[in-house]
């Protein structure tokens, strides 16, 4: 149940950035086209203010396309947070009933009966935490079941630890169990729905480090080239595109000096085009 349940949440993390890629809306593919296109129409033609203008907006619609997938991303990063907490609750609270069937089969127990419908109960409830974080059960002959997280226990007899969630210094979901000692981050034990969160979060982060990266190196070599030419006034072209470094994807924007004067777009091959 677990192995199912991960791969359906790393799934549907998956597919949301393989449809934010494909999405003509949103993917980058149809603008960058676009904003090439642009850039050699008006390299056969300088001195076109018409060209120059849609070099201009090609420029914008893309820095806008960039912008736009990364809060898609954050979005989906954003969700996941969310439904972290949601499931790590309600994984709190099977592990509390599994404890207290623990202990409602040890008085049955020891009353001389046969709990057979309470240690039932008690494992569709060890089920559905399954089915959640992955876990693994050992049975005692007292019928006490011992759950395991990560192989750390989280149920022994009527005792149930606590599943917390934090974030490590990047945002990164930390899953953590409580221990005698404090607690224990687990999170790379994890199986069932939680574990495929995981890795939906982590597909979904290296992507927005991936569109970062490639801002900074597209930017860079187009910038590098752009200062090659030279623009209406005869001068070496400046930055076409800016950004800052901590946050490339969020601050990519085109230079606001050339936002107050297209003139400056460096597309003639010498100060006399």
């Amino acid at each position: 149940i677990s192995g199912s349940s991960n791969y359906g949440a790393y799934h549907n993390y998956a597919s949301m950035v393989d449809e934010m890629v494909a999405d003509p809306e949103i993917g980058m593919t149809p603008s960058m086209v676009s904003f090439f296109n642009s850039t050699h129409d008006l390299a056969s033609a300088p001195s076109s203010m018409t060209l120059r203008q849609t070099m201009f907006s090609e420029g914008e619609s893309l820095v806008g396309r960039f912008n736009r997938m990364y809060d898609q991303l954050d979005g989906v990063r954003t969700r996941a947070k969310t439904e972290f907490k949601e499931v790590i609750s309600t994984a709190n609270g099977l592990a509390k009933s599994i404890a207290n069937m623990n202990f409602r089969i040890d008085n049955a127990s020891a009353s001389g009966a046969t709990p057979n419908d309470l240690m039932d109960q008690r494992d569709a409830l060890i089920a559905r935490l399954s089915e959640l974080v992955g876990v693994k059960v050992e049975y005692r002959t007292d019928n006490q079941a011992t759950v395991y997280i990560d192989d750390h226990p989280a149920v022994q007899e009527n005792r149930a630890r606590q599943i917390q969630y934090s974030e490590d210094a990047t945002g990164r979901p930390v899953i953590e169990l409580s221990t005698n000692a404090g607690y224990i981050d687990v999170t790379a034990g994890l199986a069932g729905i939680v574990g495929g969160k995981v890795k939906g979060y982590d597909t979904a982060y290296e992507f927005k480090t991936s569109l970062d990266n490639f801002v900074t190196d597209f930017v860079d070599e187009f910038n590098s080239r752009h200062s090659t030419g030279f623009d209406l006034n005869g001068n070496p072209g400046g930055d076409f595109f800016t950004y800052t470094a901590s946050s490339p994807s969020t601050s990519f924007e085109v230079d606001s000096n050339l936002q107050d004067d297209i003139t400056l777009i460096a597309a003639a091959l010498s100060a006399t085009s």
